[in-house]
């Protein structure tokens, strides 16, 4: 789950925090609810993206190593 942390954490939650700050929340606040966030959302890559992604790749792989065959 950390790399999809990694990867959402500097882009996504800059923006959010960004937002947040914009719209008056005290930065605290926003620092937790940012932190919350991006640990949700790679739970929810790590859990059901991946793993879909990673049967797709699969998939394909082997379709090309058939027809390279």
């Amino acid at each position: 789950m950390t790399y999809p942390l990694y990867l959402i954490h500097d882009v996504v939650g800059a923006a959010i925090l960004g937002a947040l700050m914009r719209a008056g929340v005290p930065y605290l606040l926003s620092v937790v609810i940012v932190g919350v966030t991006m640990i949700a959302a790679s739970w929810l890559i790590a859990i059901e993206a991946e793993p879909r992604i990673r049967l797709l790749l699969d998939h394909t792989i082997v379709r090309y190593r058939l027809k390279t065959a």
